[in-house]
Formats: structure tokens, sequence, C-alpha cells
């Protein structure tokens, strides 16, 4: 990830608006679309789970400047989510899911550059959570 990459998720993510419920709810809706297998790996109630997508994700993108205070918290991010038997099979519809939300929200000012950019950071924060 570039520091111009770092620069256009930032602005991208600024564009989207304020973090709500409604951006991790339409996360998981993506992500159950796309992998509906992983449904049972989730509580019925998903609203608890997608406020805190929100909340991390709006963390992410304001400290990927900051990778000392970044990656200590994706790492223990990854290493909880291992307890609870995510395989690193499930980061993929995990990308894509974050990818078509995204997409979602910035309707046309979603640009093959926007896309590069969001993919190369949840790669990087896929690593981190892998090596956990």
């Amino acid at each position: 990830m570039t520091r111009d990459q770092a620069q256009i998720v930032e602005d991208s993510f600024s564009a989207i608006g304020p973090v709500t419920l409604e951006m991790g709810e339409a996360f998981y809706d993506n992500l159950f679309e796309i992998a509906p297998e992983l449904r049972k790996m989730f509580s019925r109630e998903t609203s608890g789970q997608a406020m805190r997508f929100s909340q991390i994700l709006a963390f992410v993108v304001s400290n990927l400047r900051a990778p000392d205070r970044l990656l200590p918290i994706i790492r223990n991010l990854g290493a909880r989510h291992r307890e609870v038997g995510v395989v690193a099979e499930h980061f993929p519809p995990f990308k894509a899911a974050l990818l078509k939300t995204v997409h979602e929200k910035m309707g046309d000012h979603w640009t093959p550059e926007v896309e590069s950019a969001w993919s190369s950071t949840y790669d990087m924060l896929a690593k981190e959570m892998l090596s956990a």
C-alpha cells in the first residue's frame, strides 16, 4: 500500500460520510450474499457486529499512516477472529463484500484507482490478521 493509496482510501471514506450502522449492515448483507455459508459463523442478530465493523473500519482508515498504532490492533483482531474459526479461506469473501459495500456507497465516484487503493488496504490488513 502506497502513500497515494492511503490518501485515496482516506478521501473516499470521508466522501462516504459518517460511520453508520447502516454501512456495517450493508457490508454483512453483501457478505452473506457472496458467501451464504459464512452466515452460520454469526449470531442471528448482527447489528452489534455491524456497528463494530463500521467503527473498526473508521479506525483503520484514520490510522493508515500510523502503523505503530494500527498494526497491533489489527493483529489482535486477527487473533480474535482465529479463535472463532476464521481461516484464510474466509478472507476473499470479506474482501469482496468490503469492496462491494464501498462501491455501493461511493456510486459514480468509484474508480479503478479507488478500487485498487481499497484492495491494497484490505490485502495489507488481511496479511497482518493472518500473521497474528
